[in-house]
């Protein structure tokens, strides 16, 4: 009677798609790597295209109006340009496949990306912030800048429905594609869409009302502001906790457990460990198999667990299987 222990390791592509928005799971269509990366760039490029034309339109019509708030707003929509750049910069790389010094890939490149963004959505919070507090700081010391002209209101309400037409078509992608960092360049659209709305109520408030109520601006901003910082804080989280290598949730971990355990031959499926790269997944388990099983019967079991495994996870799962003899 041979005692053994071996490993098999098995790169499996599959055809079932997984989506996550933060740690949300749902099964989607087929997608390779390749179309993954040309939805995540055709999406963002219609993004930049979008943010270039909507600071141009804001800057004139805040000059003509003479509204600082929707100067502001238009600088706010710049620097959308610079979170697109770090993600057509970032899938230049993620889509790139295993070679000699990327033993699993690159998909951490995204999830360095999402993290970026995440970070500059946050600084963009901080900004309207700031914004808002010198705004109420001048607005009650009684330096109010003189009431907006009404074209202002138009241009906020053009930003309004194009960044929120842009925040659901993007959001839809990162989440056909499961891309985080798709998915945290939707809500950097998103957050120039509340500023737009915080803008809009303030002036509109001016104009309507009289200048009394430009107070309305800040408020509305520093509302404005708390919710993107959370969004900010939640997509940045997730990212640093997938670059720190966190686990996969309990559910998940105890399905691989499940599924391994189904298979003929298997017993006592334990040590499951586990981690997410970029979109792709890399687990280990160690199984048992009767003592007195050949190596090639035993191999074949750990090759149908690892197919099995790998079938649950979207584009490139990395599985491992620790086989031990059970007596």
């Amino acid at each position: 009677m041979a005692l053994y222990q071996f490993r098999a390791f098995l790169s499996i592509r599959r055809a079932r798609r997984v989506c996550r928005h933060i740690d949300k799971i749902c099964i989607i269509s087929d997608m390779n790597s390749e179309e993954r990366g040309s939805r995540a760039r055709n999406i963002t490029v219609a993004g930049s295209i979008v943010n270039l034309l909507l600071s141009a339109a804001k800057f004139a019509a805040g000059i003509m109006a003479n509204s600082s708030a929707m100067i502001a707003d238009a600088a706010h929509s710049l620097s959308d340009l610079a979170t697109d750049a770090v993600v057509l910069l970032g899938f230049r790389y993620i889509g790139k496949p295993v070679d000699k010094s990327h033993d699993y890939g690159h998909g951490k490149v995204e999830t360095l990306v999402s993290v970026a963004v995440g970070m500059g959505l946050a600084a963009a919070a901080a900004a309207i912030v700031v914004s808002a507090a010198r705004a109420a700081y001048l607005i009650l010391t009684g330096g109010a800048a003189r009431v907006p002209g009404a074209v202002a209101i138009a241009a906020a309400i053009l930003s309004i429905v194009a960044k929120e037409i842009l925040y659901r078509k993007t959001i839809a992608v990162g989440r056909e594609i499961h891309s985080m960092a798709v998915v945290a360049n939707a809500w950097h659209h998103r957050s120039d869409s509340l500023s737009s709305v915080a803008a809009a109520v303030g002036i509109s408030g001016a104009v309507i009302l009289g200048g009394k109520w430009l107070i309305l601006d800040p408020l509305a901003a520093f509302a404005v502001g708390a919710l993107v910082m959370k969004v900010a804080y939640e997509i940045s989280v997730a990212g640093l906790k997938e670059l720190l290598d966190e686990s996969l949730c309990d559910e998940e971990e105890k399905k691989v457990m499940e599924i391994a355990s189904a298979v003929p031959g298997v017993v006592n499926p334990h040590g499951v460990r586990s981690r997410k790269i970029g979109a792709n997944v890399a687990v280990e388990i160690h199984i048992e198999v009767p003592g007195d099983m050949s190596v090639i019967r035993a191999h074949e079991i750990a090759s149908a667990v690892e197919e099995k495994i790998g079938g649950m996870f979207e584009g490139e799962t990395f599985v491992s299987v620790h086989v031990e003899p059970h007596f």
